[in-house]
């Protein structure tokens, strides 16, 4: 019986050495093989009483287990630490790999920015120098086409004073019947007589119709006496007529006016007459009449009543008080100073053409300053011209001054710088001086003169 629990218990311990090898696995061979020498009890000791060794068997059971699960609970834990290692481990690993894509990332976005950044600077600075260089473009071209318009202007004057051009030709035909008034067969008969002298078959419609506005400025006179006596309102006074301008060389304004009519359609030019008011300069109003004119096929504004002016409160006969101010101009230009009755003017035209823009400025300063003349910049200047022409014995000239100057004028000083000249020129006698001062634009033209008396 012993020897069957020898036995028994041999078996048992070699079973228990192998589960413990089986659950230890790779530990190392020392650890996990218990020798047969180890393991098996000495003799005297298997021959221990059957209660010890029952009681050293349970023992042995016990521990056995206990091992077991201690070995499974440390393999566990093993096993555990060894996972949550491998956890950490790939943690550390993910989070670096986080790391490093958020920071490749963060880089991206910071190079992306910094390219953004550039590409913007770049686009700034070529949208500023497109602008900058569209600008210049801009005022280049502007100054071109100022430039090209000056020598536009300049060209235009040249080709209307040089005669007959493309753009002033001639395109009358014969006489022109006359419907908006009735003048007597004298006034056609003078009117016929005076186109013959002044009007040539190759003149250009400008150059017709300017000899014809510097004929009636030359040789009519506005009757102001007429108008001071009251006997201007009397029905059918001459100076309402063409009759009474082109034969008694008086007249108003609707006398010129009428005139104006008579002679261009004798000449074959197309003309109207206007009714209205027109605004002094010290902005009263009064009935008034001008004319329209048809020139290479476009209309203008034209007053040769008021090219015509009263210098002084007087009236100047020799034509050397001519202007241009009112000659060939827009409706823009004339309705500054003029208003159109559009019930009373039945053959209204637009005039809206500028080929003349600028031209009736230039035409002023040229017969205002007709002997000779120059253009001073300030009013001490203006002294010192005075008396430079008169030393020179040249007793007839023109000054042009700015109207913002010519306030500053001390007529006191004037006479003395005048005095003086005359003096250097080695004239020692009696003499008179005057003026005609017209205004044309922002100028005022002095024509001055000196007479001796002795």
């Amino acid at each position: 019986m012993k020897k069957i629990r020898r036995v028994l218990l041999l078996f048992i311990i070699v079973a228990y050495a192998s589960m413990i090898f089986a659950c230890k696995g790779n530990v190392e061979e020392k650890e996990g093989k218990t020798s047969i020498e180890e393991l098996v009890t000495s003799h005297t000791d298997v021959e221990a009483t059957e209660s010890e060794t029952t009681s050293g068997d349970k023992e042995s059971e016990k521990e056995s287990q206990s091992k077991e699960e201690i070995t499974t609970v440390v393999d566990t834990k093993n096993q555990e630490t060894s996972a949550s290692k491998e956890e950490v481990t790939t943690s550390k690993k993910e989070d670096s790999t986080t790391n490093k894509e958020t920071t490749t990332k963060k880089q991206q976005q910071t190079t992306t920015k910094k390219q953004q950044q550039t590409t913007t600077k770049k686009q700034q600075q070529q949208t500023t120098t497109k602008k900058q260089q569209q600008t210049t473009t801009k005022q280049q071209q502007q100054t071109t086409t100022k430039k090209q318009e000056a020598n536009k202007e300049e060209a235009t004057t040249e080709a209307i004073f040089s005669g007959n051009s493309a753009t002033t030709g001639n395109t009358r035909g014969g006489a022109i019947t006359v419907t908006e008034f009735t003048e007597s067969d004298t006034a056609k008969a003078k009117a016929k007589a005076i186109v013959g002298q002044i009007v040539k078959s190759s003149m250009s419609d400008y150059e017709c119709v300017k000899a014809i506005h510097d004929y009636l400025i030359k040789n009519v006179n506005y009757d102001v006496k007429s108008i001071e006596n009251g006997s201007i309102d009397e029905n059918n006074h001459p100076s309402h007529t063409a009759e009474g301008a082109l034969c008694n060389n008086l007249a108003v304004c609707d006398g010129y006016a009428k005139a104006f009519e008579l002679m261009c359609a004798e000449a074959g030019i197309y003309a109207y007459m206007m009714y209205g008011e027109g605004i002094n300069e010290d902005g009263t109003k009064e009935s008034h009449a001008w004319n329209v004119v048809k020139v290479n096929g476009e209309w203008y504004q034209v007053d040769c009543t008021w090219d015509d002016p009263i210098i002084g409160g007087e009236v100047v006969t020799d034509g050397t008080n001519i202007i241009y101010m009112y000659f060939l101009l827009t409706d823009n230009e004339m309705y500054t100073d003029h208003i159109v009755d559009n019930e009373y003017s039945k053959n209204k035209q637009e005039c809206t053409s500028t080929l003349f823009t600028g031209l009736a400025r230039t035409l002023t300063m040229d017969a205002q300053m007709k002997y000779s003349g120059c253009t001073v910049c300030d009013v001490d200047s203006f002294y010192i011209m005075n008396k430079n022409y008169t030393s020179k014995s040249q007793y007839n000239y023109s000054i042009a001054i700015t109207v913002a100057e010519s306030q500053k004028i001390d007529d006191k000083k004037w006479q003395d710088a005048i005095v003086d000249g005359v003096r250097v020129s080695g004239y020692n006698g009696g003499f008179t001086y005057g003026y005609y001062a017209i205004r044309v634009s922002k100028y005022m033209i002095y024509d001055i003169y000196v007479t001796k008396t002795q």
